[in-house]
């Protein structure tokens, strides 16, 4: 449902000694000529941003990170009341201080999916033959990370297994990750105005929101594109199977519809040895992509109406 989000709450009174040991970065302001001093720090995997004179508390989470200490879990809307009750323990814990949670603005909000499947290159590999208007396609590490955007929003698909793989996450989580195909939604600014003018978390943090971005970014139309190919049957087989006994497959199989089987016998094309070798080599080729299904299946997020 939600990952990252950026919260700003105004009129916030932290006492300087909860800040002992942070150094600020400190100006001039230029309209009324006062030094403001401005604190930024990382603290339990929450990003600070504190202006001791404005009194302007900025902090960016991760919200499932906060629930369940692991972002492969997908968040409910049950969970999101028990964020709000960890979200605000914690700043008593860091700060001994107390937030209203109508105190707090959103800047910036992830929608988030997990779709489970057995083969996330593939599915990557056909989302990356889709093309959208008004969005330039970003890919990275051929069937990894698909990301459409513009300057003020962006959709992307990616390997969620990988991803944690490269951050060297705990091996747990990596298991927990094994098949998930992820889906990332970063709303502009002026999507979050348009569903609460003031940009209340209270408002946007809901699974109404949600269902609102994923219809206003057509997600389930976009996903209404993997269908069976033969180059899909590649992606799996690639899953098993050496590259070069693959190539041995390929290019048997297209010798054998061009001249037939028969002939290549009848000539002695092949020595009885490399023709049983062949022969396995597709049979094991057949039984992979088998395996792994021979139709994807479709994927779809149910909205609640």
């Amino acid at each position: 449902m939600f990952d990252t989000v950026t919260l700003v709450a105004y009129d916030i009174d932290i006492n300087p000694n909860q800040l002992e040991g942070i150094i600020p970065f400190t100006y001039l302001d230029n309209d009324d000529g006062s030094f403001i001093s401005k604190y930024s720090f990382l603290k339990e995997r929450i990003n600070y941003k504190y202006n001791l004179q404005k009194k302007i508390l900025e902090m960016q989470l991760s919200i499932p990170k906060m629930v369940y200490g692991t972002n492969t879990e997908m968040l409910t809307e049950i969970d999101i009341s028990e964020f709000w009750i960890k979200l605000h323990t914690t700043l008593k814990e860091h700060f001994n201080i107390d937030v209203n949670i109508e105190q707090w603005k959103v800047k910036r909000l992830d929608i988030s999916y997990n779709f489970k499947v057995d083969n996330v290159g593939a599915y990557i590999s056909e989302i990356n033959k889709k093309n959208l208007s008004k969005r330039t396609k970003i890919t990275y590490n051929e069937n990894e990370t698909v990301i459409f955007k513009n300057k003020s929003s962006s959709i992307c698909f990616y390997d969620k297994e990988k991803e944690c793989i490269n951050k060297k996450e705990p091996l747990n989580i990596i298991e927990q990750a094994k098949g998930i195909l992820r889906l990332e939604i970063r709303p502009a600014i002026y999507h979050l105005r348009e569903y609460s003018i003031d940009r209340k978390a209270v408002d946007l943090i809901t699974n109404a929101f949600f269902t609102y971005i994923v219809v206003k970014f057509k997600i389930n139309e976009l996903l209404k594109c993997q269908e069976e190919h033969e180059d899909n049957d590649l992606l799996k087989a690639l899953d098993k199977m050496k590259v070069a006994d693959i190539e041995k497959v390929l290019g048997f199989n297209r010798l054998v519809e061009i001249v037939g089987e028969k002939t290549i016998l009848e000539k002695n094309y092949y020595k009885n040895g490399t023709i049983r070798n062949r022969k396995e080599l597709i049979a094991e080729y057949n039984k992979n992509i088998k395996q792994q299904s021979t139709k994807q299946q479709q994927l779809y997020i149910t909205l609640e109406k």
